[in-house]
């Protein structure tokens, strides 16, 4: 399991490193983290938000939330769509 943790933890710094910071700056308190079947659950003012990951910053000594952009559903098919497009990437509605 802790493999598995560190190879995560490895592709999402590494990940941030090439792409940018795409993190918010959500600092997290790892007692307030949930590993669950569905995802990685924070929680934040009483109520549980999803991320991606947790991101862990070598010089601030700091644990980051790296938060899911939310999708959209389309209206025709269903189907979850990114959230920069205006149209859906699967069936082109609307």
């Amino acid at each position: 399991m802790r493999t598995i943790w560190f190879l995560a933890m490895c592709i999402l710094i590494a990940t941030s490193s090439l792409f940018g910071n795409c993190c918010e700056n959500l600092c997290v308190d790892l007692h307030r983290v949930v590993f669950d079947h569905s995802g990685i659950w924070v929680e934040v003012a009483g109520s549980f938000v999803e991320v991606d990951g947790i991101l862990f910053d070598k010089v601030d000594n700091k644990y980051y939330a790296y938060k899911k952009e939310p999708k959209w559903q389309c209206g025709n098919c269903g189907k979850y769509n990114d959230p920069k497009r205006d149209n859906c990437w699967y069936c082109g509605w609307p």
